[in-house]
């Protein structure tokens, strides 16, 4: 069992960036389970960060 989620906010909390947490956390779940997902993580300043190991996943994003 893995805490997708959890897995990237303890990452961010540890002092990582959220697209370095993402990808930390989706390595983890591919590890131990072998499953294909994506995550999408935004940290306290604003950061975003998304990975996927899915064929495809889309995302977007906006800034002013």
């Amino acid at each position: 069992r893995v805490g997708l989620v959890r897995a990237g906010l303890a990452a961010i909390a540890a002092g990582a960036n959220p697209a370095a947490a993402a990808e930390a956390a989706l390595a983890t779940l591919g590890a131990r389970v072998g499953a294909t997902a994506g995550l999408i993580l935004v940290d306290a300043q604003g950061r975003i960060g998304a990975a996927r190991t899915t064929a495809a996943m889309p995302t977007a994003s906006r800034s002013d």
